[in-house]
C-alpha cells in the first residue's frame, strides 16, 4: 500500500480491458491543461503513442474519435492558456466549466463505461490527487473496476452517484444529450459492486461541498496526514480525537507557513531532497521518456483507533488539510479499511528511521527554515480568485459574416458578456485565443471585435488576463459560440492535412481504429515504400484492403472520409490518382446502400 516503486501511467488505467470499448468517459479536474486533456482521446481510441510526443494527424483523429465520448468538468477560471491552438477546437465539445455555489471544485475522478458485444457493461472509477495537467509531483491513483452489477441500488455508490449528477447542474452549458447521458451514467454506477484491491476488507465513497455532504470526519486516535496544502485549523480538523502524535508529511514552504504552535506535537517530515525516483526495465526506447517526480501533490489520511483490535481506514483523494478540503469546497475520497499490519500508519511509514520500507526512502524530518516573503504569491492567488470570478460569468462570442475576399470568407467574432465583471484592483484584458494579438482591456464589461477570421480561428476560447504590477495570471474561458458555420471543424482538419502523406496517415487511422496493430504494420509499410512524393499504390499500400473492409461494415470512417474529400481537401494533399480511385470507391458505396 503506498509503496513509491508502484508507477501507474493515466493512459494505462484509460484503456478499456480485452473485447470492450470505452463507451463514455467523466472525468473531474480542478486545473486543466488543454494539452494534457488531449493525451486520454489515445486510450479511449486505442492508438499508440511513440516517441516523446504524438504526430497531429494521429492527435487529430484521437480527439476526432473522442470527441462524443468524453466529458472533462473543471473549474471555471482555472484553463491554463496553451502554448498552440491548434486541434483545441475539437476538445471545445468535451469541456465544462463548473461554477460551484461557494468555494472550489476540486475532485480528481475518472467514471469509465466500456461495452461488448454480447456482454455485460462494465464500469471503471479512478480516484486521484492529481489534476488533468503534465504535473509531474508525487501523486496517488486508486483504481476500482467492477465486479458486477446488483439489482438494487447500493448505499456505497451514492456519494458518487450525488456527484455526478450536481454535475450538469453547475455548469455555464451543456448540450442536453450530454446532460442526460451523464445522469443515466450515475443511474447506472449506483448498482455497481467494485472489486476490492488486495488486503482491503471494505470500500466507501466520500463526497464533501454537496448539500447533505458538507464535512470530512477524520476522528480517530492514531492520524498519518499526507497533504501538500496545510492550514492550522484543517490540520486540528484532520488530527481531531487525537490520543497519540500524529504525523504529517507536506511540503517545506507549507509547513514553513504554519504558525509557530501548529507543529507542535506533531512529528513533522517533507519529501527527501535526494529522494530515488523509482525506475522500470519495461521502457523500450521508442516509449516516451518517464518524468522524474518532484514535489508533493498526494492527499492521504491514515486512521487508526487505538484499540488494537479495530482496523485501519485509509482515505485518498483530492482533500488537502485545509478548512475548505475538509468543509467547503468540492471533494472526492475513497476509504478502505483493512488489517492494521496490511494498511496501517507503521506499515506505510515504518517506525524505524532507517527503514527504507514504505513512505521511509522518500522523506526527511522537517527543519523549520525562515519563512519567505510569499508577497508575490499571495498576488497570484488573488490574480487566480479574480480570474475565477470572472469566469463565473458566462462570455458570449458571436460569430457574424464579412466579406468574402481572395482568400475566402472570413468572419467577425465580437466577445461580450451580459454582467459586469467583479471589482478589482487588478487590469484585466481580454483576447480571442486564435488572435492572441488583438485584445481589449476591461473596465465594466470586455467588448472585443476580432476581424478578418478564417473559418479554422474562429474559436469560443476567451483568454482573459489579470495584472498587478510586474504579476500576470491568464486564463482560458470558453464562451458561448453563436452563429458559426458548420464548416469550421472541417477548416481545422483541412489546415493539418496539408501534404498526401498527411492524408494516408490520417486514411488509415480512421478506417484501422481499434485495432493498433494492424495499424502499425500499416504505417511501417507505408512509410518503407517510400511513398511520400504524392504517388500511391493502392494494390499494395494496404489502401484498398482498408476500404473494402469499410464499404462491406459500412462503417462511419468511409462516410467521414468520403465527406472530407469531396468537400474540405483540395487536389494537392491527395495522392496522384486518388480522386479517380474514390470516384469508384463513391460508386460501389452507393450500390452496396441500395441493396441494404
Amino acid at each position: 500500500m503506498l509503496t513509491p516503486d508502484a508507477r501507474t501511467v493515466l493512459l494505462d488505467d484509460l484503456r478499456a480491458p480485452t473485447g470492450y470499448t470505452i463507451e463514455h468517459a467523466v472525468a473531474t479536474t480542478f486545473t486543466l491543461d488543454l494539452t494534457a486533456a488531449m493525451l486520454p482521446p489515445f486510450a479511449i481510441a486505442d492508438i499508440g503513442i511513440t516517441g516523446r510526443r504524438p504526430d497531429p494527424i494521429t492527435l487529430l483523429q484521437a480527439l476526432r474519435h473522442a470527441s462524443d465520448k468524453v466529458d472533462i468538468f473543471c473549474q471555471a477560471g482555472s484553463i491554463g492558456v496553451p502554448r498552440s491552438e491548434d486541434l483545441v477546437a475539437f476538445l471545445e465539445p468535451m469541456i465544462h466549466q463548473v461554477v460551484p455555489t461557494r468555494n472550489l471544485f476540486h475532485p480528481k475522478v475518472w467514471v469509465m463505461r466500456f461495452v461488448a458485444d454480447d456482454a455485460q457493461p462494465r464500469y471503471r472509477l479512478l480516484v486521484l490527487s492529481r489534476n488533468l495537467t503534465h504535473d509531474n509531483t508525487w501523486d496517488i491513483a486508486v483504481r476500482l473496476d467492477s465486479e458486477s452489477i446488483s439489482d438494487e441500488s447500493l448505499e456505497i455508490n451514492a456519494p458518487l452517484v450525488a456527484l455526478l449528477r450536481w454535475l450538469p447542474e453547475h455548469v455555464h452549458h451543456i448540450d442536453a444529450d450530454r446532460a442526460t447521458r451523464l445522469r443515466s451514467l450515475a443511474d447506472d454506477l449506483s448498482h455497481v459492486t467494485w472489486e476490492r484491491p488486495a488486503d482491503v476488507e471494505r470500500l466507501s465513497f466520500h463526497v464533501v461541498g454537496l448539500p447533505g455532504h458538507d464535512t470530512l470526519s477524520l476522528h480517530a486516535g492514531r492520524h498519518l496526514v499526507i497533504s501538500p496544502f496545510v492550514e492550522d485549523d484543517g490540520l486540528a480538523r484532520a488530527t481531531h480525537g487525537q490520543q497519540e502524535v500524529p504525523t504529517l508529511i507536506s511540503r517545506q514552504e507549507t509547513l514553513d507557513a504554519l504558525s509557530g504552535d501548529a507543529l507542535d506535537g506533531v512529528d513533522a517530515y517533507t519529501l527527501a531532497a535526494d529522494v530515488d525516483v523509482p525506475t522500470t526495465d519495461e521502457t523500450g526506447e521508442d516509449e516516451p521518456d518517464v518524468p522524474l517526480l518532484h514535489g508533493l501533490h498526494a492527499k492521504v489520511y491514515v486512521l487508526e483507533p487505538t484499540d488494537k483490535w479495530t482496523k485501519a481506514r485509509v482515505l485518498l483523494g483530492s482533500s488537502n488539510a485545509t478548512t475548505p478540503g475538509l468543509t467547503g469546497n468540492v471533494e472526492f475520497l475513497v476509504e478502505v479499511t483493512g488489517r492494521r499490519d496490511r494498511l496501517g500508519i507503521d506499515c506505510i511509514l515504518p517506525p524505524d528511521a532507517e527503514s527504507r520500507n514504505g513512505l521511509r526512502a522518500l522523506i526527511e524530518p522537517y527543519v523549520r527554515q525562515p519563512p519567505l516573503d510569499h508577497e508575490d504569491e499571495r498576488t497570484r492567488r488573488r490574480l487566480q480568485g479574480s480570474l475565477r470570478s470572472i469566469a463565473a460569468i458566462e462570455h458570449l462570442v458571436e460569430i457574424s459574416d464579412e466579406d468574402t475576399s481572395v482568400d475566402g470568407q472570413t468572419y467577425r467574432a465580437t466577445i461580450s458578456t451580459c454582467a459586469d465583471y467583479p471589482s478589482t484592483e487588478a487590469s484585466v484584458s481580454v483576447a480571442l485565443l486564435t488572435r492572441r494579438a488583438s485584445t481589449a482591456d476591461v473596465e465594466r464589461r470586455p467588448h472585443l471585435v476580432v476581424h478578418h477570421l478564417p473559418p479554422a480561428d474562429i474559436s469560443p476560447c476567451v483568454i482573459v488576463t489579470a495584472s498587478e504590477g510586474d504579476i500576470t495570471e491568464s486564463t482560458v474561458v470558453l464562451g458561448r459560440l453563436v452563429g458559426a458555420p458548420d464548416s469550421r471543424l472541417d477548416a481545422v482538419i483541412a489546415r493539418q492535412i496539408d501534404d498526401p502523406e498527411k492524408f494516408i496517415r490520417l486514411l488509415m487511422l480512421m478506417l484501422s481504429l481499434g485495432n493498433p496493430s494492424e495499424l502499425a504494420a500499416l504505417l511501417a509499410a507505408h512509410r518503407g515504400s517510400g511513398s511520400g512524393s504524392g504517388s500511391l499504390d493502392i494494390t499494395t499500400s494496404g489502401v484498398l484492403e482498408l476500404v473494402l473492409r469499410g464499404l462491406s461494415t459500412g462503417g462511419a470512417g468511409i462516410e467521414d472520409l468520403d465527406r472530407l474529400i469531396t468537400k474540405v481537401l483540395d487536389d494537392d494533399v491527395l495522392p496522384d490518382g486518388f480522386r479517380e480511385f474514390w470516384s469508384q470507391v463513391s460508386q460501389a458505396r452507393r450500390l452496396l446502400e441500395d441493396k441494404r
